[in-house]
């Protein structure tokens, strides 16, 4: 049976026709908050009007938006037009996605203060990002890290890590294309990252030195499937995993070093599922 529609019904976080959802603090969330955009919806449909109805892509539909940490409620309903087609309704509820924290305190005359602000859902676009700021005795360190679970509207997925501390750095990627759906038939991901730190070396309780750290790594992975048949899923995987970790002295030339590590290896992931769902 042929797709005739397909409407986007986004709403609020809040329902104020509802008796327990009428306080000015619902009215306050719903006016600050960005509803998700119905083009961010649109774009994690697992079908469209091209393609037939299947209630089994109606069901995933509705479990991958559930999956979204911005969207509270997702249900699709069904309309059939006269033995013509069906018309689908695609009903979303937000959840509140902005979480801002700061925090500081002192013991032992030591200070520690942090502050960190949190979107999952940008702009209505479905983009998280975080910054975050800590200091304490040890170290001062700032972050942002950015993803995006539709990237380009195509179900990739992007991830962007970047910390910047005062002994060292995190930048790490991540690229992935995974199995959408239980039918998909194939999947892939790209995931580089480098890591610098200081490592403290104590004796009898006191810092004697440090040790830097240095460590490149890079996951490369392919999956391919069948697909849905018979109600399971098997989905098989191969992947390279290369890994450089090196050390240096930082301000202790004659400390004794970890030997460093040059390793990479395949590797291969066997996946099965068994398809039940209770809602």
């Amino acid at each position: 049976m042929p797709i005739l529609e397909v409407t986007i019904d986004n709403n609020d976080i809040f329902d104020l026709e509802q008796e327990n959802q009428k306080l000015w603090i619902h009215r306050w969330a719903n006016k600050l908050h960005i509803n998700t955009r119905k083009k961010t919806i649109e774009e994690q449909l697992l079908f469209d009007t091209q393609n037939g109805y299947d209630r089994q892509l109606i069901r995933e539909t509705e479990r991958l938006l559930r999956s979204r940490s911005y969207i509270h409620e997702a249900n699709i309903a069904v309309e059939e037009i006269c033995g013509k087609g069906v018309k689908l309704t695609v009903v979303t509820t937000d959840n509140w996605t902005l979480t801002p924290s700061i925090t500081a305190s002192r013991s032992g005359g030591e200070t520690r203060t942090a502050f960190e602000i949190e979107e999952s859902n940008l702009l209505g676009l479905g983009s998280e990002i975080k910054i975050l700021s800590e200091s304490d005795e040890e170290r001062d360190s700032n972050a942002f890290i950015y993803r995006d679970n539709n990237w380009l509207g195509n179900f990739k997925t992007l991830k962007l890590e970047l910390s910047d501390n005062s002994d060292g750095h995190v930048y790490q990627v991540d690229l992935e294309r995974p199995f959408i759906k239980l039918d998909s038939k194939y999947a892939w991901s790209i995931r580089p990252s480098s890591i610098e730190k200081e490592n403290p070396i104590y004796e009898q309780g006191d810092e004697v030195a440090k040790v830097g750290e240095m460590n490149d790594w890079l996951l490369l992975t392919y999956g391919w499937s069948d697909g849905l048949a018979d109600n399971s899923v098997s989905r098989y995987r191969l992947g390279w995993f290369a890994n450089r970790l090196k050390y240096n002295t930082v301000d202790v030339p004659n400390i004794e070093l970890p030997e460093d590590v040059d390793k990479s290896y395949p590797f291969f992931e066997y996946e099965y599922l068994n398809v039940k769902y209770v809602e």
